[in-house]
Order: structure tokens, then C-alpha cells, then sequence
């Protein structure tokens, strides 16, 4: 009896040091991460296309100048959704009678009229140049007033988008507990939920599957703590989100394996969940996805359960036909828009391969290893032989760390080559193997090379702290902080707002949304039609902000031309600063 308390007492206690250590791990990431989200003091321009695709109100993106036009948004306001349930209850019965006057011939009514022209309205390619107001911009980054929780609008703006709806209706729930407000803390707290879940998921999962011990603590504290991570945490996009998916889908393939690949009524609906979800976030989800799918597959016909391979397959499938029912914009995506152009472009350039897997490579190898892609590399070529090694003593390999790291292995590639630019953001998710694999490497040549525990701790306690200088965020600053960005711009009272873009420009002005929606007004104008700054009139009291997005070589002649044209050569140059290569910023007062 004794023996048997001990047990308990001894797994109780063991039990309560590995959540006590894991809460540590934790704690220690997420206070870095808050730490690294009061440090961003700006906003990449997808970072202020995220807020905008979220909030407005069935805009897209923002236009240069407002015309008045009958608008997408003047039609839902009159005949679709509105602003809540109960604008869309009252269109829907006047849509009915006024459908049901037209014996239902919808293109005999003023619904298709209406449709058509703000449609037309919508698709035009330039707007004429107007004065914008800050109220403007606001609108189109914040969810206004009484307009909360409208996911008709999101999806909406996400047809005209190039990326599914998913992340953008979690922002937009986040925002509308917060109607008129803006703020960087929006959209960190989704992917602070989303990353912090994923370690956690990642802790199980290698705790369940791959090795216990160190190597999970080790693994998250490495992987939360390092640039790539942090980087992910501050950049408002869907990147987070779909990091958590993907180590999801992973975990839940290794316990069907664990079951044998029998799928019940409740794994068929969590499998489906989770496919169509990540569908929903990330195009390239569906790639990780094909490939785990395939390795599955593969496994399951070489341990001869071909019936279960059948049923296996079906839930993909179902979860393709309801991911297109619901959104079937990704079919225009792909086969119409410039992004699905790109794709296919990017695909067929075979002879650009090598190039393009060298450039991701180094991106990865930045993000995971500071820069040090030599390192990185020798430690990949090291896990390859370690895995020869124990195939070869078990004459298998494991189809646990099949189902870990193939799938992240070739969709490395797979993103290389096709992705329309070469930025870690499309490796981001699959980086969490990628450590995991460091961390258990350095485990298995510890235990070749030496035969005491206690040496064996002290490589593997050096080894993990060398991957920890190199990758850590604190060495190696991590991305989309936008030192200096548009959070610092301190905007006066009565301020208008120049912003001079290239001819050929199109939404440069975007990124600065923020900046501009401080602004009593503003006005995106081209170098060749500066002649309509003739009708400012200086008022007293009044501060002007000159944008210029210019080529480098024609910036200060154009900033003599705004300011002869508006008159403004008495006015003292307060301030000036360089954002990125080419934005130039002056303040006069």
C-alpha cells in the first residue's frame, strides 16, 4: 500500500512540476510578446489593409477623392444588409414587395437598376480629386457607431481582396467591442490568442508524440522566444492564425494514427473544421493540408487499412465542397485575379526554382537563426542523417515524425517557388517544426555521442542555449516594430494634409490611413495634377502635412511646386523625416 501511495504521491508531484514548468514557459512568452506589442510604432500597408477589409463599410479600399456617386454601400444601406439584423429584416420584405410588384423579374426592378450602377460606380479605375476628410479615414479603419458585428460588409470587402474572410471577421468581432476606436492592441490580442494556443498545442504534441523530458519546454521557449516568433505575434495579419491551424491539423492527425485512422462521427466533423478553417484563413493552408493528406494516406494503405483511406479522403472532400459553397470568391481568386496570375506565373518558371528556394531559404534561415543560414543548414543535413540512423536501427522510419515534418518539409518548397514574393510570412507556419527539429537533434546526438546523463544534459543545455542566442528575439529585433512609424506622427489641431503619389501609384497611400484619419483634411494627388492645390486658401492657425512618394530625384522640386501652388513659402518647416526608401513627410506651421 505504501509503494502504491508513493507512486501517486511521486506522479502527482511530477505531474505538478510539468505544469508549473509549463506555465513558466509561458508566462515568460507572453510577457515578451506584450513587451514586443507596446514597441510596434507602426504599420506595414497590409497591416492598415487588415483594419480597413475588416471595419468598413463595404470599402474595400480607400479611394482617392469621393465623387458622391450612388455607392455599393448607398445600396446596402437601401436594399441589402444595412448596418445590423434589423436593417437586413427590413430591406429583405421591401426587396420582397418590390420584387413581387415586378411579378419576380429581378432585372425589372429598381434592386438590379440600383446594383448595376453601384457597381459601375465602384469599378471605375480613377475618382476625381477631392478633399477627404479625417472622418473619412477613421471610418474606414474603425468599426463606426451602431454598425458593429456586420460580417455581410467583411465578406464583402473580402471579394474584392485577394485573401479569404476567417481572419478578417475575427478582427472585426474584436473592433466592434470597440466602435470609433483604433488601436494597435486589436489586432495583437488575436494573434497573441492565436500563438500562445499554438504553443501550448505544440507543447502536447511533442510531449505526446515526439519525445518528454526537456524537449518540450525546450521547444517553446526556443520557437516563443525567437525573432520568427515575435515577428508573427506583431504583424496583423492572418500569419498567427493560421500557425495555430496548422500545428492543429498535425496534433490531430497524429492522434488518428494513435487510433488506428478510425474516424467516428466527431473526428469526421474535427477534421472537416479544421480544414475548412484553414481554407477560410490562408490559400496556402489547402497545400499543407493535400501534402499531410497524402502521407496519411500513404501510411495508412502501407499498414493494409485501404477501406479506412476511403473514408479518410471523403472528409476532405466534403470539407472542399462546403469551403467553396461558402466562399466561392476563392474560384475568382485563383483563376481571374492578379494573385492567381501570379501563382501560375511563379509555378511554370521552372528555371527560376533554384533561386527561389535559395532567397526562402535565407528567409527562414533569418528569422529562425539570425541570419545564419550556414548553421541552419548543417543542422538540417545533421536531423536528415539522425533519422537514416534510427531508420536503419528499427528499419522504419517513425510515422509519427513522417506526419511532423514531411508535410512541412515539402511545403517549404511548394511556398518557395510559388508564393508572389519571397518573405518568411508564408514559411511562418510551418517555423515550429523547424525548431522542433533543432531541439530534437541536439537530443539524439547527445545521447549518441556521450553515455552519462549528466554530460549528456550539459551538450544539450549548451547546444540549446547557442540555438537560443541566434534565433532570440532580443539579439535580433524582430520584424513589423516599424521603429519610428505612423503611432509616433504627432499631427497639430487644424492640420491639412498634402499627399503627392507617383503617376503610376496606386494605394500608396494607404499605409499612412492612420496618420491621414488625425488630419482635418487630406488630399492623394498626382504630380501632373497639382494645379488643383490653386483653390487652397491658407487659414490662420492652420498647419499643412506634405506627403511626397515621388521618385527620390524629383522630391524637392515637388515640394517647391506644392508649396508655390498653395502659398505656403511663409510657413517655417517644423519638421521632416524619411519613412522607408521613398516617403518623404514635412510639417509647416
Amino acid at each position: 500500500m505504501r509503494t502504491r501511495e508513493c507512486i501517486r504521491k511521486n506522479r502527482k508531484e511530477s505531474k505538478v512540476k510539468e505544469y508549473l514548468l509549463l506555465i513558466l514557459s509561458i508566462l515568460l512568452v507572453a510577457a515578451v510578446s506584450i513587451w514586443n506589442g507596446s514597441r510596434k510604432e507602426g504599420f506595414h500597408v497590409d497591416e492598415m489593409y487588415s483594419y480597413g477589409l475588416a471595419n468598413s463599410n463595404y470599402l474595400p479600399f480607400p479611394e482617392e477623392g469621393d465623387t458622391g456617386a450612388y455607392s455599393i454601400n448607398d445600396f446596402m444601406q437601401e436594399y441589402g444588409a444595412g448596418n445590423n439584423l434589423i436593417d437586413l429584416v427590413k430591406n429583405l420584405w421591401k426587396d420582397f414587395k418590390l420584387l413581387k410588384d415586378a411579378d419576380f423579374q429581378l432585372t425589372q426592378t429598381d434592386i438590379y437598376e440600383k446594383y448595376r450602377e453601384a457597381q459601375y460606380n465602384n469599378n471605375q479605375p480613377w475618382v476625381e480629386t477631392t478633399w477627404l476628410s479625417g472622418e473619412y479615414y477613421e471610418n474606414y479603419l474603425t468599426v463606426e457607431e451602431g454598425t458593429g458585428f456586420n460580417f455581410i460588409s467583411v465578406y464583402y470587402n473580402q471579394r474584392a481582396d485577394v485573401h479569404p474572410p476567417f481572419y478578417y471577421i475575427l478582427l472585426h468581432i474584436v473592433c466592434s467591442l470597440f466602435e470609433g476606436s483604433f488601436s494597435k492592441w486589436y489586432g495583437f490580442v488575436i494573434n497573441f490568442a492565436a500563438l500562445i494556443s499554438a504553443l501550448i498545442l505544440l507543447y502536447r504534441m511533442v510531449k505526446q508524440y515526439a519525445s518528454s523530458g526537456w524537449v518540450p519546454y525546450a521547444t517553446i521557449l526556443v520557437y516563443g522566444l525567437s525573432m520568427g516568433f515575435q515577428s508573427n505575434m506583431v504583424f496583423f495579419r492572418m500569419y498567427g492564425v493560421i500557425t495555430l491551424l496548422t500545428i492543429a491539423l498535425c496534433y490531430f492527425h497524429l492522434y488518428l494514427l494513435k487510433r488506428d485512422w478510425q474516424l467516428e462521427r466527431k473526428q469526421k466533423l474535427a477534421l472537416i473544421a479544421l480544414v475548412v478553417l484553414g481554407y477560410y484563413t490562408l490559400y496556402y493552408f489547402v497545400v499543407y493540408a493535400a501534402i499531410v493528406m497524402l502521407v496519411a494516406c500513404v501510411l495508412m494503405i502501407k499498414g493494409g487499412q485501404f477501406k479506412r483511406v476511403w473514408t479518410y479522403i471523403r472528409q476532405y472532400i466534403y470539407a472542399a465542397v462546403i469551403g467553396i459553397v461558402i466562399w466561392p470568391f476563392s474560384l475568382k481568386h485563383f483563376f481571374s485575379d492578379y494573385r492567381g496570375d501570379d501563382f501560375r506565373e511563379a509555378i511554370g518558371s521552372v528555371e527560376n526554382y533554384r533561386n527561389l528556394i535559395t532567397q526562402m531559404f535565407k528567409e527562414l534561415a533569418k528569422t529562425c537563426m539570425g541570419n545564419q543560414a550556414v548553421v541552419l543548414l548543417l543542422l538540417i543535413l545533421l536531423a536528415i542523417v539522425a533519422v537514416v540512423i534510427v531508420s536503419i536501427r528499427k528499419r522504419r522510419m517513425s510515422r509519427e515524425y513522417c506526419i511532423m515534418f514531411i508535410p512541412a518539409f515539402l511545403y517549404f518548397f511548394f511556398a518557395a517557388v510559388s508564393t508572389p514574393m519571397v518573405h518568411n510570412r508564408y514559411v511562418m507556419c510551418i517555423m515550429p517544426f523547424v525548431f522542433l527539429a533543432m531541439i530534437l537533434t541536439i537530443d539524439f546526438y547527445g545521447r549518441l555521442i556521450f553515455q552519462k546523463a549528466s554530460s549528456q544534459n550539459i551538450a544539450r543545455i549548451i547546444m540549446t542555449i547557442i540555438i537560443l542566442l541566434l534565433s532570440n528575439c532580443f539579439m535580433h529585433q524582430p520584424e513589423h516594430l516599424t521603429d519610428d512609424g505612423q503611432l509616433t506622427v504627432e499631427v497639430p489641431e487644424n492640420t491639412v494634409c498634402v499627399y503627392v503619389i507617383p503617376e503610376a501609384s496606386w494605394q500608396a497611400y494607404a499605409k499612412d490611413s492612420y496618420v491621414l484619419s488625425q488630419c482635418e483634411k487630406s488630399v492623394v494627388i498626382r504630380r501632373s495634377n497639382l494645379s488643383f492645390l490653386e483653390s487652397y486658401e491658407y487659414e490662420e492657425g492652420q498647419s499643412v502635412m506634405i506627403y511626397l512618394s515621388n521618385p527620390v530625384e524629383e522630391r524637392e522640386e515637388t515640394l517647391n511646386e506644392v508649396k508655390e501652388i498653395m502659398g505656403i513659402e511663409h510657413l517655417e518647416e517644423v519638421d521632416s523625416r524619411l519613412d522607408g526608401y521613398y516617403y518623404k513627410r514635412y510639417l509647416f506651421q
